[in-house]
């Protein structure tokens, strides 16, 4: 099974599932990744010795997100 979360603010988005093995599910994070490489496709990661959640934590990954996005004069 492969669960797809798309959320732009903490509570809304969608989540899409169907049948796709492990394979399937990579090919889908990589062609999204190519198109944006800085969509986080880990479920759990590691940023300035802090680890974060991103299922789990979404406020604190949006906030991380939401920062980075800022410093790079992306705002």
């Amino acid at each position: 099974m492969f669960a797809f979360h798309n959320s732009k603010k903490p509570g809304e988005g969608y989540i899409a599932k169907d049948q796709c093995d492990a394979k399937c599910g990579q090919e889908i994070v990589d062609a999204l990744v190519s198109r944006n490489p800085f969509i986080i496709s880990a479920h759990r990661f590691i940023y300035e010795g802090r680890q974060y959640d991103a299922l789990l934590g979404q406020p604190e990954v949006i906030a991380l997100h939401n920062r980075l996005k800022q410093q790079r004069g992306q705002a």
